[in-house]
C-alpha cells in the first residue's frame, strides 16, 4: 500500500493491482481525492527581544524598564509579553499591533533580583514564537555628587578699637 502520494490539486485515478497469483489478479481503480481541509503551514515569525535595565536618576531608580523587539520578520501581525517563562499573556485577538518604535512595555519598575518575561510574536492565532528575556537589576544608582570648589586663605588676626556702650557701664578696649 502506498502512503506517501502528494496531495493533488485536482482529483486522480490509481489502478491498483491486487495479486493472487501471477497469473491471477484483480486491478481496482481507485480516485484520490484533493484535500481541501488542510490547515496551512503556520511560518513561525522570526525577531530579536531584549530587556532594558531602569534607569538612574541623581540616586533615584527610574520606573522606565524596557522589553523591546527588533529584527521582526514580514509575516508578524501582533505581539505580547507575560511574566515568567512560560507564556500567559493576551491571545492573538486581543494582542496589540506590532509596536512603532518596538517597545512592548517601557514602563517597568526595577526588579529586587532579575526578573523573566516570555515575548510572544504572533503571525495568525496558531502560529507564533516565544523568546524568553531577562531583565537585570539596577543595582549601582548612587546620587552623583559633584563636590563644590572653592578656595580660602588665612591672614594674621588683626585688632581694632571697639567700644560698647551700655546703661549701666562704658567699657573702652583697645588692643
Amino acid at each position: 500500500m502506498v502512503t506517501n502520494l502528494p496531495n493533488p490539486s485536482v482529483a486522480k485515478q490509481y489502478v491498483v493491482r491486487v495479486f493472487a497469483s501471477a497469473d491471477c489478479y484483480n486491478d481496482v481503480v481507485v480516485t484520490l481525492l484533493p484535500n481541501t481541509n488542510c490547515t496551512p503551514v503556520c511560518t513561525a515569525p522570526t525577531f530579536s527581544a531584549s530587556a532594558t535595565t531602569v534607569s538612574c536618576v541623581n540616586g533615584v531608580l527610574q520606573v522606565d524598564g524596557k522589553i523591546c523587539i527588533s529584527n521582526v520578520s514580514a509575516n508578524a501581525t501582533k505581539a505580547g509579553y507575560s511574566e515568567g517563562t512560560v507564556y500567559s499573556g493576551p491571545s492573538y485577538a486581543v494582542a496589540n499591533n506590532l509596536p512603532i518604535g518596538g517597545c512592548l512595555v517601557t514602563n517597568l519598575p526595577n526588579p529586587s533580583v532579575a526578573k523573566q518575561y516570555v515575548v510572544r510574536v504572533y503571525a495568525s492565532a496558531d502560529c507564533y514564537t516565544d523568546v524568553v528575556v531577562t531583565l537585570l537589576p539596577n543595582t549601582n544608582c548612587t546620587p552623583v555628587c559633584t563636590a563644590p570648589t572653592f578656595s580660602a586663605s588665612a591672614t594674621t588676626v588683626s585688632c581694632v578699637k571697639w567700644r560698647i556702650t551700655s546703661r549701666w557701664k562704658n567699657l573702652y578696649q583697645q588692643c
